[in-house]
């Protein structure tokens, strides 16, 4: 029985291991992509539980997308993996500063962008859910305007934009695994959004079919 048991364990081990041979890119090295694709896969579970969808939010966002040429879906993309929709999110970076609100704006940019918005600046702006997406926006937009490669967009805005040159020079490109999740959400927010409007899509009359 102990030898059948020691048989059947071994089986599923290599099983596994043929499984995550073939998930894993060959230019990864196992650790690395075994950590990539366990966030992906946390970030995804998550992802039905989330609260974006509060009518106030999404129009929000929509109306500041189209206000700074932004792909709605993208801005998504970026508020699901910087705070999980999480408004008041302070995270603390290890050169001390802190990043706040929806779109994570670190301190130190938030009063130059708060400047440029013409927002009155505390350390409490970014708390506010439309300064914070405005500032976020304008953020991502001026990034766009710099490069159309989306790596460089994403990386440049978890990195800023001299981090982001400083890893292409290293690595000779501008892909990491936060663009790589970031677009992960991005495609997931699309099909949503095409379900959604299938969904609402109203039947054409077979007599107005020719």
């Amino acid at each position: 029985m102990m030898k059948y048991v020691t048989a059947m364990v071994f089986s599923v081990s290599l099983l596994i291991a043929s499984v995550v041979s073939v998930l894993i890119p060959k230019s990864e090295s196992i650790p690395t992509a075994m950590n990539n694709y366990r966030d992906i896969y946390v970030t995804e579970k998550q992802f039905d539980r989330l609260a974006y969808a509060s009518e106030n939010l999404d129009s929000l966002i929509n109306k500041y997308a189209r206000k700074y040429k932004l792909d709605e879906n993208l801005v998504k993309a970026v508020i699901q993996l910087e705070s999980n929709f999480e408004s008041n999110l302070i995270n603390v970076n290890n050169n001390g500063t802190k990043d706040r609100g929806l779109m994570q704006i670190n301190e130190a940019t938030a009063i130059i962008l708060a400047e440029k918005l013409g927002f009155q600046y505390d350390k409490d702006v970014a708390f506010d859910i439309s300064k914070n997406l405005q500032m976020g926006m304008y953020y991502l937009s001026y990034l766009k305007k710099k490069s159309s490669d989306i790596h460089y967009v994403l990386t440049a805005y978890n990195r800023g934009p001299t981090g982001a040159k400083n890893y292409y020079e290293r690595t000779g490109t501008y892909e990491t695994s936060y663009s790589r999740v970031a677009l992960k959400h991005y495609h997931k927010f699309n099909r949503e959004t095409i379900q959604v409007a299938y969904k609402t899509a109203k039947p054409i009359p077979v007599n107005s079919i020719k």
